[in-house]
């Protein structure tokens, strides 16, 4: 005879509390906010760059069956932040070299 679901008091108080925290300290922080730029510069870059050479790194049966765009959408959002420098470095940076 139920005829809805919601939180307890306690529970809607945590994640009010939980909320506010993470607004303050990630969402809405300086110190934070400040590396949004970097970090779309970084997935741009990775971006063209797999979409130009997709064929060491994506699955070519994502690519047939969805598209590329969907492949290389699947490969960055499945990336850890390192893996995604790393890669961005691979690509960008160049790296020294002796004679």
């Amino acid at each position: 005879d139920l005829t809805e679901v919601r939180m307890s008091d306690e529970i809607l108080q945590a994640t009010l509390a939980l909320r506010s925290f993470l607004f303050e300290a990630v969402y809405e922080n300086p110190r934070a906010t400040s590396e949004f730029e970097k970090a779309s510069g970084i997935l741009g870059g990775l971006w063209d760059k797999l979409k130009a050479r997709p064929e060491p790194y994506l699955d070519r049966i994502t690519i047939e069956s969805e598209g590329l765009e969907a492949a290389v959408t699947d490969f960055l959002a499945g990336m850890t932040d390192r893996y995604a420098v790393a890669l961005f470095e691979e690509f960008f940076v160049p790296r020294s070299w002796h004679v």
